[in-house]
């Protein structure tokens, strides 16, 4: 089991897996601190959220109610370019299935610890940033539901930079700048109850302020795993499927300052492709709208009054 809030995945199906969705770069930096020329390298940033999505999956064998996260980070400075962090992060889902013959339900909880660095390139290069993700074991309300999951260490590594747009300086308002992402996260261990490794994930996405007082932004996402089949008695290494989906989505941000802790999420599975047959239960993409609420801010070495 393996539940990463705004943007990760969550396993509880057959073959344990199913797709949350794409879009998670810009999610991933709503709030967070990213290291930068003109910074105060002596204080504390901190940044906290809650978010909650639903997934119109009704018609599938297995289902995801509501689900709710929360999450709590903290950074600082560790060099000039280079900023560390951790991170701490609760989820709480809701999961049905109709493939076996008691067709139960079962909530599910999960606590998670991320620590991680973002370093700045020099000249325009972007930022490389790195991520060690430490998920518990999750815990079912309902012992007997039958497609439990377990969790294990997982390192990412990624790549982001901004491109401005040759028409930036006469339409500033209409997709000005192109902001793309890259990222490669992979298991640190093997287990028999983990069904999903090797998550490759492209981004890329712009900003429209084509109804005020609304930041629409458009953004296309493509995520692909290798799916680890459980081991029957008759085999020695563990079957493997490539699972591909691409995403179009709109993100809604109020442009007023006051508001812009609100973001609103809509996405819809484009494009979709495996190595070999179809998706399995509880892997197919799925339209998902999702709300989050992010608030961060700035605490000094000495404790002052900066908030």
């Amino acid at each position: 089991m393996l539940i990463h809030p705004l943007f990760g995945q969550v396993c509880c199906s057959l073959v344990g897996t199913v797709d949350r969705g794409g879009g998670g770069a810009a999610s991933l930096n709503w709030g967070t601190h990213w290291p930068s020329n003109f910074d105060n390298k002596k204080s504390f940033k901190w940044a906290s959220g809650i978010n909650t999505s639903h997934t119109a999956d009704e018609a599938l064998n297995i289902r995801y109610g509501a689900s709710l996260s929360v999450h709590g980070l903290l950074s600082h400075y560790i060099g000039q370019r280079t900023i560390g962090y951790l991170k701490i992060e609760s989820t709480w889902l809701q999961i049905e299935e109709f493939l076996s013959f008691s067709n139960s339900s079962s909530q599910i909880n999960q606590l998670g610890f991320r620590t991680g660095f973002r370093h700045l390139l020099p000249e325009k290069w972007g930022f490389i940033f790195g991520e060690l993700r430490l998920p518990k074991s999750p815990t079912f309300a309902n012992p007997k539901f039958p497609f439990t999951t377990g969790a294990v260490p997982v390192f990412m590594i990624g790549y982001t930079n901004q491109i401005q747009m040759p028409w930036a300086i006469k339409s500033p308002l209409f997709l000005p700048e192109l902001s793309w992402s890259v990222s490669l996260a992979k298991n640190q261990k093997m287990q028999a109850d983990v069904y999903l490794d090797d998550e490759l994930n492209a981004h890329i996405s712009s900003f429209v302020y084509s109804i005020y007082p609304l930041a629409i932004i458009p953004f296309i996402s493509i995520q692909a795993q290798k799916l680890l089949a459980p081991l029957s008695p008759w085999e020695s290494e563990r079957q493997t499927r490539r699972l591909n989906v691409m995403t179009f989505g709109l993100d809604f941000t109020p442009t007023h300052h006051n508001w812009k802790w609100i973001h609103l999420r809509f996405d819809l599975p484009i494009y979709q492709w495996t190595s070999n047959g179809n998706f399995p239960d509880g892997a197919e993409p799925v339209p998902r709208v999702s709300l989050s609420i992010t608030k961060s801010g700035t605490i000094r070495n000495s404790w002052g009054n900066e908030k």
